[in-house]
């Protein structure tokens, strides 16, 4: 065979034995296996109570109250999110203490002060496990 000859041919015209199905093949797409049970999926997703509640996110929103309180809530929720919203440092403490939470949404205020330095003090395990976002109308971001 020359240089010449292999010229403009593809893989399939030069070795189709190598491309062709093998023997006794042709039923391989109608055998195929059939989709998994997804019933496990229900283990997953339900603590054991019955609610479903094992993988909502959960946020806990610490706003003064006023308008962007509601928004960041209704943001969340729309999102996906199981939102708590506190009022006071206090609140956000004893709640952050009982639960769990993905998302701490909390405003650079002097009321939530205290909220603050629990977050910067816990300890690095605990505080990679939680997304903190300061928000204000005196921050701003690029």
């Amino acid at each position: 065979m020359t240089s010449g000859s292999l010229t403009g041919k593809s893989a399939l015209d030069l070795f189709p034995d190598l491309f062709a199905a093998p023997a006794g093949d042709e039923q391989a797409d109608t055998l195929a296996p059939p989709p998994p049970d997804p019933d496990w999926l229900t283990d997953c997703l339900d603590p054991g109570d019955g609610s479903g509640a094992a993988n909502i996110p959960s946020a806990l929103v610490a706003i003064v109250p006023d308008g962007r309180r509601a928004l960041a809530a209704d943001t969340l929720e729309k999102m996906g999110y199981q939102v708590d919203i506190v009022v006071t440092a206090a609140e956000g403490l004893d709640l952050l203490r009982a639960g769990r939470y993905d998302l701490l949404l909390c405003e650079a205020d002097r009321a939530f002060a205290d909220l603050h330095r629990t977050i910067r003090q816990l300890p690095p395990g605990r505080r990679r496990l939680l997304f903190y976002a300061i928000v204000g109308p005196r921050l701003h971001t690029l």
